[in-house]
């Protein structure tokens, strides 16, 4: 129920979508936070000026994904109303695991993301690009695509190796509420990855965990770490693992063991290109990766927005 107060401190959805036909800018809800820095960057690429809105700011909501859910449901009849006003409303979820649920939501006006989370489109080789240009000195063409596949499907492999258990046991404490879990999605990724004895535990559960993953059709691979994976875990290994590897470039150059800059070719080590020029905090570098777009990967998310008014 909306009390006055609250109708005072947020505005209703009703006011939110009138101002958006009034000023040509359509309404875009999204589940917190995190999220609005993320479509407003992809809001720039489409180049049309949209009203990113978190639910918890709208009057009668409070944060998550439910609640985005819910906002959508309670519209049906507004956004039905016109045809036009499709172009004015959307509301983005997170995938989450509601497929494993067998929770199909069709609501016009709703669109959810092809994985768990935005957080899971962020490993890919134009952005392991962007992240070597800028931390080393090294130029574009000694980024072959060659270099650049191995260094993703190193990344992804050790981003499945530490994930894959973990997210199992997540999932099957998700879909089973009598399950005696060891880790939930609400947990650290900091507590898990830094936990041997917690990371032992888990293993122990190997065999049941991989018979849940047959169950469900899922293999070890990154593409299902995508799918059942927190996506702020996946976005805390994959700066791990991206620093570690930039960190090693500049011996593997020494030893032409990946093309080779001008100064290694020549024996000034000392001068490699692939050096760090300064290594970032784990926080920092995550911020770095944030800002980072890469259109084909979120190809499918530009086109929707693309549809808006």
């Amino acid at each position: 129920m909306t009390t006055l107060r609250d109708r005072l401190t947020r505005p209703s959805l009703e006011t939110l979508f009138a101002d958006s036909r009034l000023t040509s800018r359509a309404l875009i809800i999204v589940e917190g936070i995190d999220d609005i820095q993320f479509y407003s960057r992809i809001g720039k690429i489409v180049n049309k000026p949209f009203k990113f809105q978190a639910i918890e700011n709208i009057a009668g909501y409070t944060e998550g994904c439910d609640q985005v859910i819910k906002a959508t449901e309670d519209f049906q009849e507004k956004i039905n109303e016109e045809k036009i006003n499709e172009k004015y409303f959307l509301a983005i979820i997170d995938n989450d695991i509601r497929k494993f649920r067998g929770e199909e939501i069709e609501l016009n006006g709703l669109f959810r993301l092809k994985y768990y989370s935005f957080e899971s489109h962020y490993l890919t080789e134009e952005n392991l690009k962007k992240i070597i240009l800028d931390l080393t000195q090294v130029n574009h063409d000694l980024l072959n695509q060659d270099f650049i596949e191995s260094m993703k499907s190193e990344i992804s492999t050790e981003i499945s190796d530490s994930l894959y258990l973990p997210s199992l046991e997540a999932l099957k404490n998700a879909l089973n509420l009598n399950y005696n879990n060891i880790v939930g999605y609400s947990s650290a990724i900091g507590q898990i990855l830094n936990n041997q004895t917690l990371i032992n535990q888990i293993k122990t559960k190997e065999e049941e965990l991989e018979f849940l993953a047959s169950q469900l059709g899922l293999e070890k691979n990154y593409e299902t770490i995508r799918n059942i994976a927190k996506g702020k875990w996946i976005l805390t290994c994959y700066s791990k693992q991206v620093i570690k590897k930039i960190q090693g470039l500049k011996t593997k150059c020494s030893e032409g063991l990946i093309p080779q800059c001008q100064y290694c070719s020549s024996g000034q080590m000392d001068k490699c290109l692939y050096k760090l020029k300064h290594k970032p905090q784990e926080g920092q570098l995550i911020e770095m990766i944030k800002n980072l777009i890469d259109r084909n990967e979120l190809a499918y998310i530009i086109n929707k927005l693309s549809e808006l008014n």
